[in-house]
């Protein structure tokens, strides 16, 4: 973790100006469970441009996982664009709401994205965050697995994904990470630790 911390600040610090780079760094803190300080990468960037939906969507999780709900819930609805080109988001703001409690709503928004895959693809990685912050763990592996199958490229963050938390005792867990060759320490916070 302190070596991808050296990274990311280090590539922010060579390019200040790129949307990307911070955004990139925001992710480093946020993986590592230093939800502030991927806020404030986050808000930097949007500073820089605030329609750029990386850092929204990314600083809605934050705001999330640090518990401030209701603000992450508010970022998360700013994304814009029709419901094909903000899957990803939508699938985010289900995971939020079911965190914050609105269980109801994060399944309706799961049952609408469910009715997007005969007009777009919804990637399932997405997905199974939502599911498992409803506590639907079946649901949750099922749509990994189909991730897996469909070689979604973010299932390589699925051993530092704080929102996973639900599904790190499951065994089924460990056989994921395994199946990537990643290796399956991670702090309580979320973020990264060494095996």
């Amino acid at each position: 973790c302190d070596e991808a911390r050296r990274e990311a600040d280090r590539a922010a610090w060579l390019d200040p100006m790129c949307l990307a780079v911070n955004t990139s760094a925001a992710w480093v803190r946020y993986a590592a469970g230093e939800f502030d300080e991927a806020i404030d990468r986050c808000r930097h960037a949007l500073e820089m441009e605030s329609g750029y939906s990386l850092a929204r969507r990314l600083l809605g999780a934050a705001y999330v996982a640090a518990g401030r709900h209701r603000e992450g819930i508010a970022e998360l609805e700013k994304v814009s664009g029709d419901d094909c080109v903000r899957s990803v988001s939508l699938a985010w703001l289900a995971q939020a709401k079911a965190v914050s409690g609105r269980s109801d709503e994060a399944s309706d928004l799961l049952a609408h994205l469910a009715g997007l895959h005969t007009d777009c693809y919804v990637p399932a990685y997405h997905m199974a965050l939502a599911y498992a912050a409803l506590g639907r763990t079946d649901a949750a592996f099922a749509s990994l697995s189909r991730a897996f199958d469909d070689r979604d490229p973010a299932v390589v963050q699925l051993g530092v994904e704080p929102r996973f938390a639900p599904l790190r005792n499951e065994a089924r867990f460990a056989g994921l990470l395994a199946q990537l060759s990643l290796p399956s320490g991670v702090s309580v916070a979320g973020g990264w630790k060494s095996p």
